[in-house]
């Protein structure tokens, strides 16, 4: 099936995520015996981090991946129901005390790329005031049902923050560049997808 899927759609002349210049993957099974891949894919004349520009990578990454939640039923819909974060025990796998995915991601007006915060830049009740704000999001992200249905204006007026006040407490939280992908509330459970890719493969993957 892997094979299949490498010939026939990967490279095929749909071309889902452009002409693949060369790709590696292993199988890993789980406990239980279940395989699954693990693939790298170099694409012919991608954008690259640090050479390209954030605007060049975010249109690229947009063209190619969503969280998208469909608004009606459909098959679309029920293939993305399989991208849902369920949480198991490899999410507090070796000593993570919370989800090691980071689940639920943060809503995100729109793609960005993302540095860690530096601290230095703020005084000391600046750094304790994003400190804290980080933790508020953590706590309302937590409570919200799967599938909530709220803006995003709506989410910052529950939160009592300014865009810029969220993004800062954002950035407090990484530990490394970043890019985090659109998200609406209402998409903060479901995993990256390709929907070309998703619809063929017809499983869950995170891209």
């Amino acid at each position: 099936m892997v094979h299949l899927f490498i010939c026939d759609v990967l490279k095929s002349n749909v071309i889902p995520i452009e002409e693949i210049a060369d790709y590696f993957y292993r199988v890993e099974f789980q406990q239980t015996g279940s395989p699954h891949i693990h693939g790298l894919f170099w694409v012919k004349e991608a954008p690259q981090y640090e050479k390209s520009s954030n605007e060049q990578i975010v249109n690229f990454v947009d063209k190619y991946i969503t969280c998208y939640k469909p608004d009606s039923p459909s098959e679309m819909e029920n293939l993305v129901n399989l991208q849902l974060h369920r949480y198991a025990k490899t999410c507090k796998k070796a000593g993570h005390k919370i989800c090691r995915f980071n689940f639920p991601l943060p809503p995100m007006p729109r793609t960005m790329i993302f540095t860690p915060l530096e601290n230095s830049c703020y005084d000391e009740d600046n750094q304790k005031n994003i400190k804290e704000n980080a933790e508020k999001i953590k706590e309302v992200l937590d409570n919200m049902k799967c599938g909530e249905e709220i803006t995003s204006e709506g989410f910052l007026n529950n939160l009592q923050l300014t865009k810029e006040s969220y993004i800062l407490a954002i950035r407090h939280t990484l530990k490394r560049e970043t890019l985090c992908l659109k998200r609406a509330p209402s998409e903060i459970r479901i995993n990256n997808y390709n929907s070309v890719l998703l619809k063929a493969w017809q499983a869950n993957m995170d891209i």
